[in-house]
């Protein structure tokens, strides 16, 4: 049975507004309201997404690892191919009942470098929203002016006839037998003693809606432990289902 995927924490900061909220003296930020939501968002997201007809799926980076007793983890090739022939048609399927339509690009050698590169670029910017947007202390500016760019995307878009494309980025660990049996025991040894339980796996996906400028219009990021597994077809696509509930109209 899979579970939703959780939103990255505020605790701390949710307590802080909450107590300065209680008071009566002040209303809620903008910054915290935004800092709220499960995704991020442009300024301009309504009016650059309507100009956004045709949306390309460039090909998802997921790696799927396999995760042992004792912890250690090792990168499966033909595990993290299923998981993005999942993950693309989860995308699509689910996409397509919300009546966006999204086209895969099958990249070809000439413009291989050029999907490599914003594929590197997009990762540093990746960790650069979470880092300032999702952690505990965010930056209220970029919360209140999201900004983020992964650079002009002309010379692809050109190539595929699309306005935008999706990218996403994400991990999956898969435990082995004798990691679930290992964590059979510890939930039952938690029950006990109140002891910390061994972790089955985290399945973490992060997805962006980028326009020809390429600017972030979008950004959520997702994850869970050990209720997923991106190589089944029904469980990627629950996940995905969950990751894009708020994704933006486009083109209209």
């Amino acid at each position: 049975m899979v579970r939703e995927p959780h939103h990255v924490g505020f605790r701390s900061v949710a307590l802080a507004v909450m107590v300065l909220l209680a008071g009566g003296c002040v209303s809620t930020p903008d910054w915290y309201r935004k800092y709220q939501q499960p995704y991020r968002a442009h300024p301009e997201l309504d009016r650059r997404a309507r100009a956004v007809r045709v949306v390309g799926l460039l090909p998802p980076d997921i790696k799927i690892y396999e995760l042992t007793a004792g912890g250690v983890t090792e990168l499966r090739d033909e595990w993290s191919a299923a998981g993005r022939d999942a993950v693309v048609q989860g995308l699509s399927e689910t996409l397509k009942e919300r009546g966006v339509a999204i086209k895969p690009l099958v990249v070809d050698k000439d413009l291989q470098r050029s999907v490599d590169d914003v594929a590197v670029l997009y990762r540093a910017v990746s960790s650069s929203i979470i880092e300032h947007t999702y952690k505990e202390h965010p930056f209220h500016t970029k919360l209140e002016n999201f900004d983020y760019s992964v650079g002009p995307l002309d010379p692809l878009l050109q190539k595929y006839q699309a306005d935008g494309i999706v990218i996403v980025y994400g991990v999956d660990q898969i435990s082995t037998a004798g990691r679930k049996a290992l964590r059979g025991v510890g939930l039952v040894l938690g029950a006990v003693t109140g002891q910390a339980v061994v972790s089955s796996g985290t399945t973490v996906l992060n997805i962006a809606l980028v326009d020809r400028s390429g600017a972030v219009l979008w950004y959520k990021i997702a994850g869970d432990s050990g209720g997923f597994d991106l190589r089944d077809a029904r469980s990627a696509k629950a996940f995905v289902q969950r990751l894009v509930a708020d994704f933006p109209a486009v083109g209209r």
